[in-house]
């Protein structure tokens, strides 16, 4: 986890956080660091889901992607946020098309 983000089961998943490139005005990169660069890896996911099913409530997107079995487990993150792991957009899909 990157040294200032939130950790704690207040957190229910993490997401990539450090050296994120991105763009960057017409033609550049930059690297991000920090829940500023975690939270569209979350919102990427959320919309693939909604694309693929409109009607779901936001706690049926919260339910599947912090599913422990929709992340993909981290060694020592199991102790930093609730579902021990990080947000894994084919385990959610592919949960969302089996069960909804």
């Amino acid at each position: 986890m990157y040294a200032t983000s939130n950790y704690g089961k207040c957190v229910d998943v993490a997401a990539p956080g450090e050296n994120i490139v991105g763009l960057y005005g017409k033609d550049g990169f930059i690297k991000s660091n920090g829940t500023s660069a975690a939270a569209p890896f979350v919102t990427g996911v959320c919309s693939l889901l909604l694309e693929t099913k409109k009607d779901l409530k936001p706690s049926e997107l919260k339910k599947i992607i912090t599913n422990n079995g929709n992340v993909t487990p981290v060694k020592g993150l199991e102790k930093s946020v609730k579902s021990g792991g990080i947000i894994n957009a084919y385990k959610a899909y592919r949960f969302l098309m089996m069960n909804y």
